[in-house]
């Protein structure tokens, strides 16, 4: 039968180190998640690090646990659902969502920061009810 084209596995530099003795030949690729160890305080990482809740206010900058993977022939990909929206305290729906990006090593940052727009080169898209705002 035919072979696998490539292997999806977990963020952890010690099995990567390992595959990639056991299969040299074998690309392989990181499967994104949400890291609990870089989630604020306003922010609940659940179903393995697939989802996130929100759980209060302040605090609610996460970031993933790998670099966002990038194929040969193949853009830059990640989608996001959100499943359920609910209006925070303020009520007019603005920058109740958003979703960016950084070009930083989450490594070298001191604090994550409360929102997005604190965390070093990164761009943000917030959404809301009627548009889509974008901070670069």
């Amino acid at each position: 039968g035919a072979g696998a084209s490539r292997l999806v596995v977990p963020q952890s530099k010690q099995l990567l180190g390992e595959l990639a003795q056991l299969l040299p030949c074998m690309p392989l690729e990181v499967a994104w998640r949400f890291d609990r160890c870089a989630a604020g305080e306003g922010l609940e990482v659940i179903r393995s690090g697939a989802s996130v809740r929100r759980v209060a206010e302040d605090d609610v900058v996460v970031l993933g646990d790998a670099p966002v993977v990038v194929l040969p022939g193949r853009p830059p990909y990640i989608e996001v659902r959100l499943e359920e929206f609910e209006e925070g305290p303020g009520g007019d729906g603005v920058n109740e969502f958003g979703i960016g990006f950084t070009a930083c090593n989450p490594e070298e940052l001191e604090e994550l920061g409360a929102v997005a727009a604190e965390v070093p080169n990164s761009w943000v898209v917030d959404f809301t009810r009627t548009m889509v705002c974008l901070s670069v």
